[in-house]
């Protein structure tokens, strides 16, 4: 592993945005919180766990460089780190303060990263929209981290997807339009185009016909589907 260097530690960073967030709730709030000279990523979300407010830091290690504003943290976050979010989340949302833990994820450049990550219950301010806070410190990588290829990280989001969705990009890959696709799954058509249209915002892809030939590449190279 190789350790990734800070020039200050991180219980003094989870220091300086907490006084920094506590002046912004006390102010106008005419502009989100101040977070981008941050190194390490820095999020706020709510607490249905739509991402309202992140750093480049954070777009750069979680979301591909993408901005995550207004996305649930679960369509875009890597599979390795999922279960943990959604975990610490639920603390959180059950009253604890805040949390301070440390796991592995996948993560830039194809390598696993040990992380050191916190989380900050924000719902005594009662703004609506800001719940929680959190912050994580890539602290070492793996050097012999073996890289995945496009289509094996498009299985990880796919394996994500609920049953309805994977259903769905099963029937798209046999052909079916969008209303037979509505009368099989009991929905309408529009409902069918929303969730295809969120699948392939997860996907990262631009047309449906990107999920077609995912899902023939899965069958090609013998993923479970």
């Amino acid at each position: 592993m190789t350790e990734i260097p800070y020039d200050i530690t991180f219980l003094d960073t989870v220091d300086l945005i907490n006084n920094s967030l506590e002046r912004w709730f006390a102010g106008p709030k005419t502009s989100p919180p101040d977070i981008d000279s941050f190194a390490e990523p820095v999020y706020f979300k709510s607490s249905d766990g739509v991402i309202v407010h992140n750093n480049e830091a954070y777009r750069e290690f979680f979301s591909d460089g993408i901005t995550a504003t207004g996305r649930i943290a679960t369509t875009f976050l890597d599979k390795s780190i999922i279960s943990i979010s959604q975990h610490t989340d639920a603390l959180i949302c059950a009253g604890v303060e805040y949390v301070e833990f440390e796991h592995v994820c996948y993560g830039p450049e194809n390598r696993w990263y040990s992380v050191r990550s916190y989380k900050r219950r924000l719902m005594q301010h009662n703004d609506g929209a800001y719940d929680i806070l959190g912050i994580s410190r890539p602290i070492s990588f793996d050097d012999d981290s073996n890289p995945r290829t496009p289509l094996e990280n498009a299985f990880e989001v796919y394996s994500s997807f609920d049953l309805r969705d994977k259903r769905i990009c099963m029937l798209l890959a046999e052909g079916s339009t969008m209303p037979e696709i509505g009368v099989l799954l009991d929905v309408s058509s529009k409902t069918i185009d929303n969730r295809r249209k969120k699948i392939m915002a997860s996907l990262q892809y631009q047309t449906p016909i990107d999920i077609v030939k995912m899902m023939v590449r899965f069958e090609e190279r013998g993923f479970e589907i």
